[in-house]
């Protein structure tokens, strides 16, 4: 049976996606260097968008640091995200207007949990 995503009415997935670690390299913050596959995983995510699904940049920068890396993302990857650091409209019409601290996501690519690797085990409903 075919996974389909919780929280959009049209049963699509929400990804939250991390930056640093994930996309860029980590500890090097607030420098923006590409992880070397990151074409790869930029791919992924915008396949997964062409399918209807949504992305949201979940990181902790912000202001100068987050714009310089949505901008170096943007400028040499024309990679283009549904939400940053910020629940989709369609989110936060079911929390009253309101939106709420944590990001409301089917799944959350990180690092710490297990990355862009367990996407295609998820997808299966593994």
């Amino acid at each position: 049976m075919k996974r389909k995503g919780k929280y959009l009415s049209n049963g699509r997935f929400i990804w939250a996606v991390d930056l640093d670690g994930t996309l860029l390299v980590d500890g090097i913050w607030p420098e923006v260097v590409p992880l070397p596959d990151i074409v790869k995983r930029l791919r992924k995510l915008e396949d997964r968008r062409l399918e209807g699904d949504k992305v949201i940049v979940w990181t902790c920068r912000n202001g100068e640091p987050l714009d310089r890396a949505l901008r170096f993302l943007e400028d040499n990857y024309n990679v283009v995200f549904d939400a940053v650091n910020e629940n989709l409209p369609e989110i936060i019409a079911r929390f009253r207007g309101k939106d709420t601290r944590k990001i409301t996501a089917d799944f959350y690519i990180d690092e710490a949990s297990g990355g862009f690797g367990a996407i295609d085990t998820f997808l299966k409903g593994d």
